[in-house]
């Protein structure tokens, strides 16, 4: 028959058992939580300049109906939607504790700046990156072959965005001893279509009021790396076209994806 002392000692050694297997539990949980936020770290603010695209790669279908809305002509359509997309960016990125310059803000002040860009920059017609795996886009592969015994080369059919490239190295460093910012975002085409449909998607009478809304864009690291881009594109769905009611609801939002694609870009160049 044990003795109450006997007793006493086991309860103690249970008791003693039990508080080192919970103390190194609670180590063991923190220590794993101390590990993902290594694995995880937390997105800076960082400083970025919003270049606006030229007057003349605005490419709208519909001016007809927002002129018939506002007034406006297709020149002012165009200065218009330049200012709404960098302004929308400029929101987006302040309201996640970035720190954006426009280039639109001032457009007599930044005149020569952008004239400047413009002419050491070009566009180029480049395959749309897949956003779930990105990788900076490469030119299409063109394949060469036997037609009719003539040697023809074929370029391989895909999706194309307008992508801005860097022609002067000096570029990014002048720009960013000026402005102090370490990203840069080139605003390089916008397309409205008056119709939703691809080339070669089948069309569907019952949605002939609804209109596609694209922006192209590039970003550009200090190092002149290619961060992101792509095409970041809306099926809008009116029955009055506006220039304010496509900024307000559609391009505000398309601001925001390209925002979130960035943002994703920076966490995993930061791991």
């Amino acid at each position: 028959m044990p003795t109450l002392i006997g007793s006493e000692i086991s309860m103690k050694k249970i008791f003693i058992f039990f508080f080192i297997f919970l103390g190194c539990a609670l180590f063991a949980q923190h220590q794993t939580k101390s590990d993902n936020q290594k694995e995880i770290p937390a997105l800076a603010s960082e400083r970025f300049l919003i270049i606006p695209f030229l007057p003349k790669l605005y490419n709208s279908q519909i001016d007809y109906l927002l002129n018939k809305e506002s007034g406006k002509t297709s020149r002012q359509l165009a200065e218009f939607f330049r200012d709404g997309i960098n302004e929308s960016l400029f929101n987006e990125l302040k309201k996640r504790k970035h720190q954006p310059v426009d280039l639109m803000a001032d457009t007599v002040k930044n005149r020569k700046e952008l004239a400047s860009i413009y002419r050491h920059t070009y566009l180029e017609y480049m395959p749309v990156p897949n956003q779930d795996n990105y990788v900076p886009p490469k030119k299409e592969v063109k394949q060469k072959g036997i037609k009719d015994g003539q040697i023809v080369v074929e370029a391989e059919v895909k999706d194309r965005f307008m992508n801005a490239k860097i022609s002067d190295a000096r570029l990014i460093p002048a720009l960013h001893a000026r402005y102090k910012t370490n990203y840069f975002i080139f605003i390089n085409q916008m397309d409205i279509f008056s119709s939703p449909y691809k080339d070669g998607e089948i069309q569907n009478v019952e949605s002939s009021n609804k209109k596609r809304l694209v922006i192209h864009y590039t970003v550009y690291s200090l190092n002149a790396d290619e961060v992101n881009s792509g095409i970041a594109e809306c099926i809008m769905d009116e029955e009055k076209y506006s220039p304010d009611g496509i900024l307000k609801k559609y391009i505000r939002s398309l601001a925001k994806t390209i925002t979130d694609r960035i943002e994703i870009q920076l966490k995993r160049r930061s791991k």
